[in-house]
């Protein structure tokens, strides 16, 4: 009786296969590979820098890729930022020119009598006290700005330029302007983030704050001031810039955040 064959394996035909699947290395390096460990740990290790190299390969081609829209994104917001600021600067030069009527009206109505005169005069003395009036003059100028370096100690703050304001008024200023920005009794000289806001609109160092007044009294009476000491102390600890000068034919605009808001007629 003749026996039958054994039955064929289905997958006979893929022994080959099979055998790279059940034994990925040839037979020597894998027995070259457990005479010899340390073989295997510098396969480790290169796989390890193959794998980082592919990683910050794929990082440094996506932030290529995503460089130009950021560029063109940053350029766009620059020339927003620009475009808003001239818009601003034509604002505020409407403003002084209105004004500039308003005061011719004023004189015209008020008359040339003696009465009128000291009226008119009181009124200019009022406005520019109040930062409602354009003003020159003589007086002094401090310069702030930040320590060389990251160190957040050495970065100028609002808290000093509010000192250094406080300290030119008690020393006599008539008028003051913080990077062109005017000072009144209603401006707030904040902080908003990481940057330096006056009446809202930010500004950047360097700060230079004009103040007009009698220079050869006004510069020492603020050096011995509360304002003069405190930034003495900053440049001395923290390295930060504060310079003052003398000046003349300083300019300082009208606020043109100032507005009537309130008037009523004097009792006879």
């Amino acid at each position: 009786m003749t026996s039958s064959p054994p039955p064929r394996r289905p997958d006979a035909s893929m022994d080959l296969l099979n055998n790279i699947l059940r034994q990925p290395l040839d037979p020597d390096y894998t027995a070259q590979s457990a005479r010899n460990p340390k073989n295997r740990n510098r396969w480790a290790t290169a796989l390890v820098f193959i794998v980082a190299a592919a990683l910050v390969s794929g990082g440094a081609v996506q932030t290529a890729q995503g460089a130009p829209a950021a560029a063109a994104e940053r350029a766009e917001l620059i020339s927003l930022i620009q475009q808003q600021n001239t818009a601003v600067d034509a604002a505020r030069g409407e403003v002084e020119s209105l004004e500039a009527d308003n005061r011719a009206l004023r004189e015209r109505q008020l008359g040339s009598s003696a009465t009128d005169t000291s009226m008119a005069a009181e009124i200019e003395q009022l406005e520019v006290s109040a930062g409602g009036r354009a003003v020159t003059g003589d007086g002094v100028v401090v310069t702030l700005d930040d320590a060389a370096g990251t160190s957040a100690s050495g970065t100028i703050l609002d808290l000093d330029i509010r000192q250094a304001a406080n300290g030119l008024w008690s020393a006599g200023a008539e008028a003051i302007a913080v990077n062109g920005h005017r000072l009144s009794s209603r401006t707030a000289i904040r902080a908003a983030g990481s940057a330096i806001t006056v009446d809202y609109r930010s500004i950047t160092a360097p700060y230079r704050i004009e103040a007009i007044g009698d220079p050869t009294a006004l510069r020492p009476r603020f050096e011995q001031s509360s304002g003069g000491t405190w930034l003495s102390y900053l440049r001395d600890t923290q390295h930060v810039t504060y310079e003052i000068a003398t000046a003349t034919g300083l300019r300082l605009s009208a606020d043109p955040g100032l507005a009537l808001t309130h008037a009523s007629v004097p009792k006879k």
